[in-house]
């Protein structure tokens, strides 16, 4: 029960900051799947 109450404040937290800061949460957004796609094609793509 811990667990998903602290889940629901942490995404309410994301939605918070998506709303106020937009364009960062953007960017924030892009730099995770730059990294998540490097990762998955191993570093020699870089």
């Amino acid at each position: 029960m811990g667990v998903v109450e602290a889940g629901q404040e942490e995404g309410s937290l994301q939605v918070a900051y998506l709303q106020r800061y937009p364009v960062a949460a953007a960017v924030a957004q892009q730099r995770e799947d730059k990294l998540k796609s490097i990762q998955r094609n191993g570093i020699a793509s870089s």
